[in-house]
């Protein structure tokens, strides 16, 4: 379950036209020593924190257009030192080329050089070109989308900026402030001599725009290297868990999740019985054999699919698999321990009442027996609700049910995103709450799903119309799967919560009912089920509201309903889009679907967000 430890830097920088004040072999010289002191600090991680991670080598790789100037200075200099290439083209590669011809080219042999940085990247292992079909009459456009691409694929951008404003749109400037505006660390290296650089995050103050030559004195150092690589790569604290059960804080769950093994066999099949009895109104029989957790998703992510979704199905199955079903065992765990817990504590009451339902029989062997029997019962339903209580607390089924299930939805947005480029949907939790429910961004779960991403990186591809009908189509199925699976649970849980509505309010009519003929009955067996029955089914209505308090059945059922309403909104908008480019003939825009990828996954975010909120503060608590 752990992910590999990789590694990006991003490039962005002048080409030759504005590097007229630079000293090349000195720039070269700290782009290289820069890269070298990088590569020190994130092996020198890995062996500090080699339980976080797959393997004993990091993959570093470098993620640059190979734009004349700043680009192939950066690359040629990681490729020396063992990166990996990945290659974002703003254009198919050969209609790319054409800026490198003689007539338009600003260095000598520009196309040749281009050719042999990818020759030495595929020679360096796992070459990487990531071409999107731009066009030349809206070159802005087609730059910033691959910048943008860079910026999804970085952990660290490295620009060669003379401190200037911007000439255009897509240009190293524009790329520099969304990389600030997405936190994503900067290491700004002057592009005039002597080339000093300084490392620029977005909670520091701005860098400056005028021009002037960044002073040696008061810039970076290597030593703040390490820092920056602690900062990116660093896991959060064991024990940064927010306060709840009762102000306790939790330590992480990051290492138990790595040490999980799939179980034989699954024997909490109360909350499924439930479920289907109260919600869809049919038995179904328990199957406890737990199936390798891979072969069940083998319909919904086939690594044979084709495309789109085979690739990212390829490299992303196997995580979610793990989270998805381990999420499932222990939500099963938590959700048939608290169903059991209150049905039982109506039992109990039934068997505190057996002696007297049963009357004065003391010269009856048999009948002192029953009223005997009935006593240990009420103290064998006590000690089992007291054991099956502590048993889930202890083991945590409610926190890893959470916070596995919290994996798994993240998986799914990375196979919605890492097709295209990936992306940065941002867990947006309301200040008022986000100190007491902690921040999602600042989770373990977080952390592990970027590390994951890291590793999958981009897929080898154009992408050309063909493609981006492939994503369109491979997005929508997704959104149409989800938006069902909504659907479901919403009419579900409205039924389960309608019906034990329904039998609450019975049982209250019941004992009323019970109560007035008891008015009429004062002695004898009649009398004594009339008591029985006042004391039990007001226990069983009780019983029967703490689980629909406990499972949150009518706001599940309320957000399942808009959050399958909003997915539905999301398909009509690629439906549209596919009708139009069916009709019409257009390649679908790049940056069209980029954002439908985005909206959706932000959605998603936004959606287990809210999720984690409501029932981290339903635990299992004593006395249930």
């Amino acid at each position: 379950m752990r992910p590999r430890l990789a590694f990006r830097v991003g490039t962005v920088g002048h080409r030759p036209n504005r590097l007229h004040s630079a000293d090349l072999p000195k720039l070269t010289a700290v782009t290289g020593e820069l890269l070298a002191e990088m590569r020190r600090q994130v092996e020198s991680f890995l062996r500090e924190n080699a339980g976080l991670f797959e393997g004993s080598a990091a993959e570093l790789r470098v993620v640059s257009p190979l734009a004349e100037g700043s680009d192939r200075i950066v690359a040629e200099q990681a490729l020396k030192l063992g990166y990996r290439l990945t290659c974002p083209m703003p254009f198919l590669e050969g209609e790319f080329e054409r800026d490198f011809l003689p007539d338009k080219a600003l260095e000598p042999n520009s196309i040749e050089r281009f050719r042999e940085l990818l020759r030495q990247g595929q020679g360096a292992g796992d070459l990487v070109r990531f071409e999107i079909e731009g066009t030349h009459a809206e070159a802005g456009i087609a730059y910033g989308a691959a910048g943008s691409i860079v910026l999804n694929q970085s952990d660290v951008l490295l620009a060669v900026w003379d401190g200037a404003p911007g000439h255009g749109a897509g240009g190293t400037t524009d790329t520099l402030d969304f990389a600030l505006k997405y936190d994503i660390p900067v290491i700004w290296i002057d592009a005039a001599a002597p080339h000093a650089w300084q490392l620029l995050r977005g909670n520091l103050p701005p860098p400056k725009t005028d021009g002037t030559p960044l002073h040696p004195e008061g810039c970076g150092q290597l030593t703040d290297i390490a820092n920056l690589i602690e900062h990116v790569l660093g896991a959060p604290d064991e024990a940064s868990a927010p306060e709840h059960g009762h102000g306790r804080k939790k330590q992480s769950l990051r290492m138990q999740f790595y040490r999980e093994e799939k179980p034989d066999s699954n024997y909490h099949f109360i909350w499924k019985a439930f479920r289907n009895l109260l919600g869809d109104g049919r038995f179904t029989r328990p199957s406890f054999k737990v199936i390798p957790f891979e072969d069940a998703l083998q319909d919904d992510w086939s690594a044979e699919a084709p495309g789109v979704a085979g690739w990212a199905n390829r490299c992303l199955r196997q995580q979610y698999a793990w989270a998805d079903k381990l999420a499932d065992y222990y939500g099963d765990g938590y959700r048939s321990a608290f169903v059991l817990a209150f049905a039982l504590s109506a039992v109990a009451v039934a068997c505190a009442l057996g002696p007297f339902l049963l009357g004065e029989h003391t010269e009856s062997p048999f009948i002192e027996a029953m009223a005997h029997g009935s006593q240990l019962s009420e103290i064998a339903v006590i000690l089992f609700i007291f054991a099956s209580i502590s048993i889930a607390v202890r083991k945590r089924w409610q926190d890893r049910w959470m916070e596995y299930r919290l994996v798994a939805e993240l998986v799914r947005q990375q196979r919605i995103l890492l097709p295209l480029g990936g992306g940065r949907p941002f867990a947006r939790v309301p200040l008022h709450i986000s100190k007491g429910y902690g921040h999602l961004a600042q989770s373990w779960m977080f952390w592990h799903v970027r590390a994951i991403s890291r590793t999958v990186g981009l897929p080898a591809i154009q992408v050309d119309r063909n493609y981006l009908t492939g994503a369109l189509q491979y997005i929508r199925t997704i959104v149409r799967n989800q938006s069902d699976f909504h659907r479901t649970t919403a009419a579900r849980s409205h039924r389960i919560e309608h019906r034990l509505h329904l039998a609450g309010v019975t049982s209250m009519l019941l004992t009323l009912l019970a109560c007035l003929v008891h008015l009429l009955f004062h002695h004898g067996v009649f009398s004594r089920l009339l008591t029985f029955a006042c004391a039990v089914l007001p226990a069983a209505g009780a019983a029967l509201a703490g689980i629909n308090n406990q499972g949150e059945f009518a706001r599940i059922s309320k957000r399942s309903a808009a959050m399958s309403a909003r997915l539905d909104e999301i398909d009509n908008k690629i439906e549209r889009l596919l009708t139009a480019s069916k009709e019409n003939g257009p390649v679908p825009p790049f940056s069209e679907v980029v954002g439908i990828s985005n909206e959706t996954a932000q959605l998603l975010v936004d959606e287990v967000s809210d999720w984690r909120v409501v029932f981290q503060d339903r635990p299992l608590v004593l006395p249930a």
